[in-house]
Protein backbone atom coordinates (compact mmCIF):
# COMPACT_ATOMS: atom_id res chain seq x y z
CA UNK A 1 0.00 0.00 0.00
CA UNK A 2 1.07 3.64 0.23
CA UNK A 3 1.95 3.48 -3.41
CA UNK A 4 3.89 6.87 -4.62
CA UNK A 5 0.80 9.15 -6.24
CA UNK A 6 0.89 11.45 -8.89
CA UNK A 7 -1.55 14.64 -10.03
CA UNK A 8 -5.08 12.52 -11.46
CA UNK A 9 -3.84 9.27 -10.18
CA UNK A 10 -7.13 7.81 -8.70
CA UNK A 11 -6.86 6.38 -5.02
CA UNK A 12 -9.19 4.61 -2.41
CA UNK A 13 -8.74 5.29 1.14
CA UNK A 14 -7.42 2.71 3.70
CA UNK A 15 -7.47 4.42 6.96
CA UNK A 16 -6.31 7.84 8.28
CA UNK A 17 -5.25 9.50 11.21
CA UNK A 18 -7.35 12.34 10.92
CA UNK A 19 -10.08 13.53 13.50
CA UNK A 20 -12.58 14.44 10.88
CA UNK A 21 -11.84 11.51 8.80
CA UNK A 22 -12.71 10.34 4.70
CA UNK A 23 -14.79 7.37 5.69
CA UNK A 24 -12.89 4.41 4.27
CA UNK A 25 -13.31 2.77 0.82
CA UNK A 26 -13.83 6.53 -0.31
CA UNK A 27 -12.25 7.15 -4.03
CA UNK A 28 -10.76 10.89 -4.86
CA UNK A 29 -8.43 12.14 -7.48
CA UNK A 30 -5.17 13.68 -6.22
CA UNK A 31 -4.67 16.91 -7.11
CA UNK A 32 -1.13 17.88 -6.37
CA UNK A 33 1.59 16.98 -4.07
CA UNK A 34 4.42 18.55 -1.82
CA UNK A 35 7.44 17.05 -0.01
CA UNK A 36 7.89 18.56 3.71
CA UNK A 37 10.10 17.32 5.67
CA UNK A 38 10.61 13.90 3.93
CA UNK A 39 7.50 13.01 3.53
CA UNK A 40 5.00 13.59 1.07
CA UNK A 41 1.87 15.24 1.16
CA UNK A 42 -0.84 14.64 -1.77
CA UNK A 43 -3.65 16.78 -1.78
CA UNK A 44 -7.08 14.71 -2.67
CA UNK A 45 -10.61 15.87 -4.08
CA UNK A 46 -12.79 12.99 -2.77
CA UNK A 47 -15.89 11.71 -4.65
CA UNK A 48 -17.90 12.75 -1.66
CA UNK A 49 -17.19 16.72 -2.31
CA UNK A 50 -14.33 16.49 0.26
CA UNK A 51 -10.87 17.51 0.14
CA UNK A 52 -8.34 15.88 3.09
CA UNK A 53 -4.74 15.62 2.06
CA UNK A 54 -3.14 12.14 2.24
CA UNK A 55 0.29 12.28 4.22
CA UNK A 56 2.87 9.86 3.95
CA UNK A 57 3.46 7.93 7.40
CA UNK A 58 -0.19 8.59 9.20
CA UNK A 59 -2.38 7.82 6.50
CA UNK A 60 -3.11 4.47 4.23
CA UNK A 61 -4.28 4.71 0.61
CA UNK A 62 -4.75 2.70 -2.19
CA UNK A 63 -3.97 3.43 -5.58
CA UNK A 64 -6.71 2.46 -8.27
CA UNK A 65 -8.08 3.04 -11.33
Amino acid sequence: MNEPLSPSDRVKMVSSTDPDPIPVGTKGIVQNSVEFQGLMIYGVKWDNGRTLNLCEGEDEWEKVQ
